[in-house]
C-alpha cells in the first residue's frame, strides 16, 4: 500500500503543473505562494487515476505525507457545483482512510509552540505563514495518541473559523481546547476562516494575529478576535 500511495502521489503531483483548474484552485487560496503549496505538499491532480481512484478524476489531491512516507491520500473536489449534491461532500476518503494527523511533519519543529487547524487547506495557509502547523480531522475525531503526540508545547494555538454561524469555536475549538494542555484558542475575525484571512490580509497578517514575532518568538499579538484559553 505504502508503494501505491507513493506512486498516486508523484504521478497527480507531476499532472497539477499545467493542470489549469488545479492551479487556478491554488493561486486562489494561497496567493504568491502558490507554487510552494504544490511542491511543498505535494499537491497533485488526478487526471489519469491509479485503479481504485477512478471516481477521483479531475481531484485535488491532498497527501498525508509523514517522515516515513505518504499515509494516505484525500481528494477535494474542484468544480464549481453543488459538492453535496453530486457526492455528498466537497472532500473525500477512499475506502479505509483513517482519522489521522495532517502534515506531522510540523511536530518536529524546535520552535515552543504548534497550531492546530481544521482541515488541510488551513494548514497549508498557517505553515506557509511560518507557523508550524498541524491539521485536525474534528474534535470528536480526537484520539488520545494525538494529544500524546503534542505534549511538551508551551503552547498550543487553536484556530476557530468564524465565517459558520460559532460552529468553528463551538464544536471544534472549545473541545480540542479541554483536551490539550498550553492550549490558546485563535478565533478569527468574523466572516473569515484562516485561508480566507490570508487571502485578504496576507501571510504576515496571521502571524501578527496569532501572536509570533518576525525572529518567531512569541510576542503579545493582536487582540481582534483572540480568545485565550
Amino acid at each position: 500500500m505504502k508503494e501505491f500511495l507513493e506512486t498516486a502521489t508523484a504521478q497527480y503531483a507531476k499532472a497539477l503543473r499545467g493542470h489549469v483548474g488545479a492551479e487556478a484552485f491554488l493561486a486562489k487560496r494561497f496567493g504568491p505562494r502558490a507554487q510552494d503549496s504544490a511542491i511543498s505538499f505535494r499537491l497533485g491532480v488526478v487526471d489519469d487515476p491509479l485503479p481504485g481512484h477512478e471516481m477521483y478524476r479531475g481531484m485535488l489531491a491532498i497527501p498525508y505525507e509523514t517522515p516515513y512516507g505518504v499515509v494516505g491520500i484525500k481528494f477535494r473536489c474542484l468544480q464549481d457545483h453543488d459538492c453535496k449534491a453530486v457526492h455528498k461532500n466537497r472532500y473525500l476518503n477512499p475506502a479505509g482512510f483513517e482519522h489521522r494527523i495532517y502534515n506531522t511533519p510540523a511536530l518536529f519543529s524546535p520552535l515552543p509552540y504548534l497550531a492546530i487547524s481544521e482541515g488541510e487547506i488551513d494548514g497549508i495557509t498557517s505553515q506557509l505563514a511560518r507557523i508550524p502547523t498541524i491539521g485536525a480531522p474534528g474534535a470528536t475525531s480526537w484520539k488520545p495518541a494525538f494529544t500524546r503526540m503534542i505534549r511538551g508545547y508551551d503552547v498550543v494555538f487553536i484556530y476557530a473559523d468564524n465565517d459558520d454561524g460559532g460552529v468553528g469555536l463551538e464544536k471544534f475549538a472549545n473541545p480540542l481546547a479541554e483536551k490539550i494542555s498550553g492550549a490558546r484558542i485563535i478565533l478569527m475575525p468574523e466572516g473569515h476562516d484562516v485561508n480566507s484571512y490570508v487571502q485578504e490580509n496576507g501571510y504576515d497578517a496571521l502571524r501578527e494575529l496569532v501572536g509570533i514575532n518576525e525572529d518567531g518568538t512569541l510576542g503579545t499579538g493582536s487582540s481582534t478576535g483572540k480568545l485565550l484559553v
